[in-house]
């Protein structure tokens, strides 16, 4: 899903109600629209409901969503307030002050999360994805998101031009040498999911701020503990992982 411009029959109930109120935040009004669909076989056509997710450029915008995020999640029956405050505590709120994120990238993994429970059938929810998902992963996707849907004509003082909001481009930015901080305490999410390596994510010299080890839950290391590359094959990436105390979900105990 694009989230700027899917429809609902792209979306979830989250994702749709979620939509519904950043259009009534951003224009302070909301009509739903209700489309025609023709069928080929000419058949009775569905009426469905579309909507459009707005990004802000306030965060006072933002946070009012979140508010009637809560109060429509809540009144609908879709999730209990406790539910969703924590599910926002996790996606929102720590992702700004404990991650040291933009609220931009707060915005985007809300939506990231969002998706990821209306795409797993049923098997998660906002209690249960907070633990069954790879943080590494979910972040780097919402950074992605928010670098394109976030643009500034220049940087700020003291910013990187290729932080998210900025204009700078990986292209001018330094190239992967093949190298990586083996002393990191950061796993590289890069590696693990065989995506290129972005510019801002390299020192000067193309070597990865990062430590090229396996990021995949194990059940031996305690709550959140993940492979490092400690057993199993050396140099074995998330998706090689053969690692004898490997699992697929987050160990919380």
């Amino acid at each position: 899903m694009s989230t700027a411009s899917a429809t609902a029959t792209d979306m979830g109930v989250f994702s749709w109600l979620w939509g519904k109120i950043t259009n009534f935040v951003a224009e302070r009004g909301m009509q739903t629209v209700v489309m025609q669909l023709e069928s080929a076989s000419s058949t009775a056509a569905a009426n469905v409901l579309s909507t459009s997710v707005k990004r802000f450029s306030d965060p006072t915008d933002f946070f009012e969503a979140l508010n009637l995020f809560i109060m429509f999640c809540t009144a609908l029956g879709l999730a209990t307030a406790v539910a969703v405050t924590e599910f926002l505590e996790y996606t929102v709120f720590d992702t700004i002050r404990m991650r040291g994120k933009t609220w931009q990238v707060a915005h985007e993994l809300f939506l990231v999360m969002l998706r990821r429970i209306e795409d797993s059938g049923g098997k998660l929810n906002m209690v249960n994805c907070i633990n069954d998902t790879h943080l590494n992963t979910v972040l780097e996707e919402a950074e992605v998101s928010a670098k394109r849907h976030t643009f500034r004509s220049s940087p700020g003082k003291g910013e990187d031009a290729r932080s998210v909001g900025g204009a700078g481009s990986d292209e001018t930015g330094p190239k992967y040498n093949g190298k990586f901080t083996a002393n990191s305490k950061e796993v590289c999410w890069f590696f693990n999911s065989g995506q290129p390596h972005r510019a801002d994510h390299l020192h000067p010299d193309g070597t990865c701020k990062r430590n090229h080890v396996c990021d995949k839950w194990v059940s031996n290391k305690g709550p959140g503990g993940v492979c490092k590359g400690t057993e199993g094959t050396k140099g074995h990436s998330r998706a090689q992982c053969d690692n004898p105390h490997r699992c697929d979900t987050k160990v919380d105990k």
